[in-house]
């Protein structure tokens, strides 16, 4: 009898040979499926990849919600086409800012949201 010098390599090639006939199907689904929650992942990020566009709006009216995280304003603003759009903002962001106001935003893709303080004390 003599000893392999592979190190045991051959039984392990062997053996993982053996669990993906058993389990091919299983593998291909999960590799399959990893496959598409990183296409998901790149497609729901997209819109933020490129850089944002700054747009003026009116505020219409404010909201507030409580977070997770903190208390959060919600602000319901109309924006250059007419549209309502309600958009989350922190109050320190939107400190200045009053109904029939002007705020800054930012566009990526079909997402806005408040770029920083918003309005001015004038506004």
């Amino acid at each position: 009898m003599t000893i392999p010098r592979d190190g045991g390599r051959a039984f392990a090639i062997e053996a993982i040979g053996v669990r993906l006939a058993e389990n091919g199907k299983l593998v291909l689904f999960l590799i399959g499926l990893t496959g598409i929650g990183i296409l998901s992942l790149f497609y729901l990020t997209r819109p933020y990849a490129v850089p944002g566009v700054e747009e003026q709006a009116e505020i219409v009216r404010f909201g507030a919600h409580g977070d997770y995280d903190g208390d959060h304003l919600l602000v319901v603003v109309r924006t250059q086409d007419g549209s309502l759009r309600t958009i989350g903002a922190s109050p320190g962001d939107v400190r200045y800012c009053h109904p029939g106001g002007r705020i800054r935003l930012v566009r990526h893709g079909v997402a806005l949201s408040v770029d920083g303080p918003a309005c001015t004390v004038g506004n």
